[in-house]
């Protein structure tokens, strides 16, 4: 299994800062704690093919004294793994150094330390955004790969009670918790299919499910590397999490304002089960996430990097219910 912050980080002969590289993805995980449940795995070259083996047909029944035909084994598919990069700097002007002299130079320091922690979360929000709502036909994204809400479709597309959607009510009427059972049976039924470890849903959803979930909803609690608390809440055995907002830090990733059938109401949950080169994966390079710093005449600045790409090795690890509409 490897997280994002088990990739090394270095590869021969580059010259990686360690500690700005901690630094940061410790901010892109407190920022975004659904990504430290995601699987990297690296390979070298532009691609990469996973092998999803083969398919061997199946057994039948003979009568006495009948030859055994068996079937030709095939070799399924492969699944192709691309690189997109993802990157961003963060500047310190070095003029404050020559402004306030050794103090100047503190302030410069910590400055860019900020610097460098707030373009981290930033970089930890677009990536997420990427991987849910990246589109190659939308302004911004054509150096990108399309993202679940775009190529989740089929048996792997599930829609709430109509093709419309369907509302979700509180209160104690037939009516309203008919509506609340119909969620929670449907996203049970979503979990076992996909047997997935992640869950994503917008803020508002997981307060639902945690009231109307019973006993199959269990809650704790964790500090981040900063001393943040972060609230965990499993459901049957999966870790739903809200995915956070943009890089704005103003728009949600999943909004309540998506598009189903005639409603422009509703939302989605997405069911993910990870895997390290199998599942759902995201392939990257021997270095991973790399943080390097270089000054330069008027700046000091640190880049950061991640070249990656999300992939499904097995239909079945993912889905999506859209059409989810809160009273």
């Amino acid at each position: 299994m490897a997280r994002l912050k088990d990739l090394k980080g270095q590869a021969q002969a580059q010259e990686i800062d360690v500690e700005l590289r901690n630094l940061a993805v410790a901010s892109i995980l407190s920022e975004v704690p659904a990504i430290d449940l995601l699987e990297f795995y690296d390979f070298v070259g532009n691609s990469d093919s996973i092998d999803t083996g083969t398919n061997v047909g199946n057994p039948g029944f003979r009568n006495v004294n009948d030859a055994i035909t068996g079937s030709v084994t095939t070799v399924n598919t492969p699944v192709t793994v691309g690189r997109k990069i993802l990157s961003d700097i963060a500047k310190t002007d070095g003029a404050l150094i020559d402004r306030y002299g050794s103090a100047g130079f503190a302030q410069a320091a910590n400055l860019h330390l900020q610097s460098v922690e707030d373009k981290a979360r930033t970089f930890a929000r677009s990536f997420m955004d990427s991987l849910i709502n990246s589109d190659t036909t939308v302004s911004g994204f054509e150096k990108g790969f399309n993202g679940l809400k775009k190529i989740l479709t089929g048996e792997s597309l599930y829609t709430f009670l109509s093709a419309d959607g369907g509302v979700v009510e509180f209160g104690n009427t037939d009516a309203k918790i008919k509506s609340q059972k119909s969620l929670w049976m449907l996203v049970d039924k979503i979990i076992q299919r996909t047997r997935c470890n992640l869950v994503l849903a917008h803020p508002d959803v997981i307060h639902t499910l945690k009231h109307i979930g019973g006993d199959k909803v269990r809650v704790q609690s964790a500090n981040d590397a900063f001393g943040k608390m972060q609230e965990l809440t499993n459901i049957s055995l999966a870790t739903i999490l809200d995915p956070g907002f943009k890089a704005d830090n103003t728009t949600r990733i999943i909004s309540l304002a998506e598009t189903c059938g005639t409603s422009t109401d509703a939302t989605s949950i997405y069911f993910l089960r990870t895997g390290e080169k199998r599942d759902y994966t995201i392939g990257t390079t021997e270095v991973g996430f790399k943080v390097k710093t270089t000054q330069e005449p008027q700046f000091t600045q640190t880049s950061m990097e991640l070249q990656y790409e999300p992939a499904i090795v097995h239909a079945r690890s993912v889905a999506r219910l859209q059409g989810i509409r809160l009273a």
